[in-house]
């Protein structure tokens, strides 16, 4: 495992919290990989979160049945949104990290901490990264079955960082 993708999947794990805030990272199989490979990233992500890692959450929705079936992640790359800066990339991992979108403004992480974390996060990726979210300004494409969910997703072709917070009210 490579310096970045170590301490990438280090920083994130921090910014997670049981049955609310979910985290992944990664490093391509080969250098420079374009959008299907990274939407085959958030989808195999996103389903992991709602297939195992937090099945229980979701169960009410799913019914047991796999997430994929459920018609959930056929169009995520229309479902995703660039961000302007990596100033934006910040401030919606803070975000993620650190308030309930269920309970806005109860705060699920110190958001400082959160935000000093996310500036790692985005620096570990470098300059070249280009972040997404299926949030665009006031919208929320739901890539889950629960009533509120946040996604931000990094890459610099290589290495790829992301970020789900999922609740129901």
């Amino acid at each position: 495992m490579s310096d970045i993708a170590s301490r990438l999947e280090q920083l994130l794990a921090s910014l997670t919290h049981p049955r609310r805030v979910f985290a992944s990272s990664g490093t391509f199989t080969a250098p420079g990989a374009d959008m299907p490979e990274f939407v085959g990233a958030i989808c195999a992500f996103v389903e992991r979160v709602v297939d195992e890692e937090a099945r229980d959450l979701f169960a009410y929705y799913t019914q047991g049945r796999p997430l994929r079936s459920m018609g959930h992640l056929q169009r995520v790359d229309l479902s995703i949104f660039p961000l302007e800066t990596h100033d934006d990339a910040v401030e919606l991992l803070t975000e993620t990290a650190s308030v309930s979108l269920a309970w806005s403004p109860r705060t699920i992480m110190d958001p400082s901490v959160a935000r000093k974390t996310a500036v790692e996060i985005v620096a570990a990726l470098g300059p070249d990264a280009i972040w997404w979210s299926n949030r665009e300004e006031t919208w929320v494409n739901g890539l889950t079955p629960v009533t509120f969910d946040l996604l931000v997703a990094g890459t610099n072709g290589t290495h790829f960082a992301l970020l789900l917070q999922a609740e129901d009210d």
